[in-house]
């Protein structure tokens, strides 16, 4: 059986690189023909894989790996047309030949989540920091922070990238956690969710609405998005939801908007979520955890896992998969700090 991992091809036809001086392998190494060495390689700013191969006129000339693979080991159907080399898996470093392709520019550019990811990073906060007084400022968008500082938006995303630690007297990084991105969303494109099982009692609501008249809306609430129904459903934040459902005046204040942060979760880490967010605060109801627990056993969770991201130890999680359909003779159990 051919042995893919030792398979090297001589390097010929390629103008910027001596013909029989080197070999490069199906699986991305490059080798010295008469030194029969591996070459060294590293990373470029773009996070391509390069190294330093002799020309005709005996310079050093960098090339990129991925295409040197391609030129030796990947069949061009059209090599008038397809002048560049996709990496099919978006790892910019594995160089496998398996992984490559010969592609257009055009599919190149769009390939994958590349186009998503480029739009999704344009769109993300971002916060800079001026390296002289460490004043720091926060901004919605690159473009807003470059017209903002009269910085390029290339310059920008030399740092934001990690090519550059600064830019004019700033460094830069994408504000990655939920609360940098609110935006304001109509109260009707907002639902609460199924399996919420933190209760609050009237007096705390009422201490709620006070607060939320006196020093407004001062957390967002966390959703999920539902493309389909093109809704937000509830994560976190259900009764400063309902707040401004039950007062007039709230909802006139503020035009009937609500401020959203919005996570991309599967259900079971939605419901993870919710229950961390809330169990430390208020009041749980058994039934609930108890459907709860069922819901994430049937769709496929651990013990393990249930335990860890809901927050409660063994023994608690075989007290409600025991009570089953009989939650209301367990009700009086001790369960945790946050179950009263």
């Amino acid at each position: 059986m051919k042995n893919t991992k030792t398979s090297f091809k001589s390097i010929v036809g390629i103008p910027s690189i001596k013909d029989n001086t080197y070999a490069v392998s199906i699986d991305g190494r490059v080798k010295g023909i008469k030194d029969n060495k591996i070459k060294k390689t590293r990373h470029d700013k773009d996070g391509y894989v390069i190294t330093s191969l002799l020309d005709n006129n005996g310079h050093s000339r960098n090339q990129k790996v991925h295409r040197l693979v391609a030129f030796m080991w990947v069949k061009n159907d059209n090599p008038d047309i397809k002048k560049e080399v996709n990496h099919i898996n978006e790892i910019k470093d594995d160089n496998r030949a398996e992984n490559l392709e010969w592609c257009t520019t055009h599919y190149n550019i769009n390939y994958g989540s590349r186009t998503e990811k480029a739009i999704s990073n344009k769109r993300k906060s971002v916060i800079m920091r001026n390296v002289h007084n460490n004043d720091t400022f926060t901004f919605n968008s690159v473009s807003e922070a470059s017209r903002a500082l009269h910085i390029t938006e290339s310059d920008l995303s030399r740092v934001l990238t990690g090519e550059r630690k600064s830019t004019h007297g700033f460094e830069a990084w994408y504000a990655n956690s939920t609360v940098y991105n609110v935006k304001a969303v109509p109260i009707e494109k907002i639902q609460a969710n199924t399996y919420n099982p933190n209760h609050v009692a009237p007096p705390e609501m009422k201490l709620l609405y006070e607060s939320i008249k006196d020093d407004t809306y001062t957390m967002p609430i966390v959703c999920y998005y539902l493309k389909d129904k093109d809704k937000y459903e509830i994560v976190d934040g259900y009764h400063r939801y309902t707040t401004m459902l039950k007062h007039k005046d709230i909802y006139e204040r503020e035009h009937g908007m609500l401020p959203v942060s919005v996570i991309d979760k599967p259900l079971e880490d939605r419901i993870a979520s919710t229950i961390r967010h809330n169990r430390a605060r208020g009041t749980h109801s058994v039934d609930l955890m108890v459907n709860i627990v069922k819901e994430l056993k049937d769709s496929g969770m651990s013990d393990t896992w249930i335990m860890k991201n809901i927050g409660m130890d063994a023994d608690e999680l075989l007290r409600l998969k025991q009570v089953g359909g009989l939650a209301a003779m367990f009700k009086d159990e001790n369960y945790s700090k946050a179950w009263k």
